[in-house]
């Protein structure tokens, strides 16, 4: 199967004549499903990005006063 293929994950399918079928799909991890199920959160995080990446920022500065807080869950 090639170099390309071998990097893919595939879901295999199987007909009733016996032919094998390699669907290529792309695996998200569950924590980060959310992210594509939420359009609004989603639209946000595209825009936080660009805004990064062409400098738009503000340094809040450090968290780390924050670092051994509790957090209740």
């Amino acid at each position: 199967m090639g170099t390309v293929a071998k990097a893919k994950s595939y879901r295999v399918l199987i007909n009733e004549a016996g032919q094998i079928l390699l669907d290529p799909v792309l695996n998200i991890p569950e924590r980060e499903l959310w992210i594509w199920q939420n359009s609004v959160a989603r639209t946000s995080l595209e825009v936080g990005i660009k805004q990064a990446s062409s400098g738009e920022l503000h340094d809040l500065g450090s968290f780390t006063q924050y670092a051994d807080l509790e957090i209740d869950e």
